[in-house]
């Protein structure tokens, strides 16, 4: 979706506001009614949150679907029920990707822009302590020999019980989600009526995926990346974005020195919106 011009400069912030509240169908007349329209929404902006976060103003699904701003899962409606169990018949579906990716929050990504993710983590270096490493192998080997399962199941497979057993299981999910070794897949109820999520591989869940991230460079991930969130944010805080992103600060520099050489953004002040001075280009 094009951006609206943004001049003169006296309008920026309004019309910053009403073009990311159409790209993010924060508006009654275009909220998401059916799971089609849910996948096609987090295909047009590349990666959402499923309900939103007071740090960021990232797209979401909870929002989408009310059509407008929401407070989240503070209490239960149909609406965060048809959001809560569409977000997991996609996953099922391979529609979307799921993971706790951004600030360790449920995060949908497009098969389309997966690779590019997957690229990212491929090659990012991590501080990990070795017993987080050693129980993250541990599940990612019983995923590849049990195939998708329920997160209940999948902790007792690999002996995690206990208050302890918990909290590592839960740190090891955690680390494997973050770097997208690890998917949920859908979900499925295993006691009383509350749904487990169910896991998989990657590179079982999307093999084209990892295969197409293997051609990828992680400069150009990173250009991809930044260039769907702009489009869809229409303006940015650089400092924000980078460390939403995780990127160091020469690799996020990089990326939008190409973006402004490409005049796919620009460079501005935004009056009013917290020096959201990358702006999307025309």
């Amino acid at each position: 979706m094009a951006a609206i011009p943004l001049s003169p400069k006296r309008d920026l912030p309004s019309r910053i506001h009403l073009q990311r509240n159409k790209n993010y169908h924060r508006h009654p007349s275009i909220k998401i009614k059916t799971p089609d329209a849910a996948a096609k929404f987090v295909g047009e902006v590349g990666f959402c949150l499923l309900f939103p976060d007071k740090r960021y103003d990232l797209p979401n699904l909870m929002e989408a679907v009310h059509g407008g701003p929401h407070p989240g899962l503070v209490e239960w409606s149909d609406e965060v029920d048809n959001v809560w169990y569409w977000h997991q018949v996609l996953a099922a579906q391979r529609k979307i990707a799921e993971a706790h990716y951004f600030l360790n929050r449920p995060t949908l990504i497009s098969p389309a822009l997966l690779p590019f993710f997957l690229t990212l983590e491929a090659h990012r270096e991590r501080d990990i302590d070795f017993r987080t490493e050693q129980d993250a192998e541990h599940v990612k080997e019983a995923l590849g020999s049990m195939g998708p399962t329920p997160s209940l199941t999948l902790r007792r497979s690999v002996g995690m019980e206990g208050h302890a057993g918990h909290s590592r299981f839960d740190r090891a999910l955690a680390f494997l989600q973050r770097s997208l070794v690890v998917l949920k897949v859908g979900g499925v109820v295993e006691t009383g009526t509350w749904s487990s999520a169910v896991f998989d591989l990657t590179s079982r869940a999307f093999p084209e995926a990892v295969r197409k991230s293997a051609r990828i460079i992680p400069a150009q991930a990173r250009g991809v990346i930044l260039l769907a969130y702009l489009k869809t944010a229409v303006a940015l805080d650089q400092a924000q974005t980078q460390k939403l992103f995780n990127w160091s600060k020469p690799d996020f520099d990089q990326a939008v020195q190409t973006l402004i050489a490409q005049r796919k953004a620009r460079l501005g002040p935004v009056p009013s919106i917290s020096l959201q001075d990358l702006i999307a280009g025309q």
